[in-house]
């Protein structure tokens, strides 16, 4: 019988425990109703703003790609200032227009390395590495072609070191990029212009590692003193 009671009260103290907890909580509804609501409101909206975001952002990727498509042809036959202006009669949108429509898009963002090729390609270096440092995007081969960019620029300025650990970090993007090999090769011939022979010999063993039937280690070897 003693234990019964045992029970029967530590079974009242627990409901006691629950109520207070109940008690506690209703109170603090309402002594900040207001607050809570507005709160959950919030949450509302900020979930209701990233998906119209992503909406958005995948419409305005759509339009980018069907832009660089009438514009990629261009591009590749080597028609820079075209590609960067587009047509003459604004039929065709270059590849400034596309960067500053759609810039934040996966399709925008590739369209920076592209412009900054063009420009680079016509000698307007400043352009260029703007655009070659404002790339933001996740595609490897853009991601690499981007740090590859910059060190072409930083080869241009003589700074030759820069340009040497730049290309070094274009050839570890990914190991999907099929230009690693030339990559590790202008990073060989840029630490032998800064007089860095460590890294350079460093670099010319891990381009024949890594590549052992790439064309450019005979190439690289011929900056091997040794």
């Amino acid at each position: 019988m003693a234990k019964t009671n045992k029970l029967h009260s530590g079974k009242k103290q627990n409901d006691n425990k629950l109520f207070y907890y109940y008690a506690e909580t209703v109170s603090f509804y309402e002594k900040h109703q207001k607050q809570v609501l507005y709160g959950a409101i919030g949450l509302v909206i900020v979930i209701f703003l990233v998906f119209i975001y992503f909406r958005n952002n995948a419409s305005k990727n759509e339009k980018a790609a069907a832009e660089l498509e009438q514009i990629i042809g261009v591009y590749y036959n080597g028609n820079y200032n075209m590609a960067i202006n587009g047509d003459s009669s604004g039929t065709v949108k270059g590849l400034l227009s596309i960067v500053n429509d759609y810039g934040s898009t996966k399709n925008g963002e590739n369209a920076k390395v592209m412009l900054a090729n063009c420009y680079a390609s016509i000698g307007d270096f400043a352009n260029a590495e703007k655009y070659y440092k404002d790339f933001s995007g996740s595609d490897p081969f853009f991601k690499a072609a981007a740090k590859a960019g910059i060190a072409s620029i930083m080869e241009v300025n003589k700074d030759f070191a820069g340009a040497a650990e730049q290309y070094l970090k274009a050839s570890e993007v990914s190991n999907d990029v099929q230009n690693n090999d030339e990559f590790l090769y202008y990073a060989v011939k840029n630490y032998f212009n800064a007089n860095d022979e460590k890294n350079m010999r460093e670099t010319i063993i891990k381009l024949k590692e890594s590549y052992p039937k790439s064309k450019y280690v005979s190439q690289a070897e011929r900056y091997n003193p040794y």
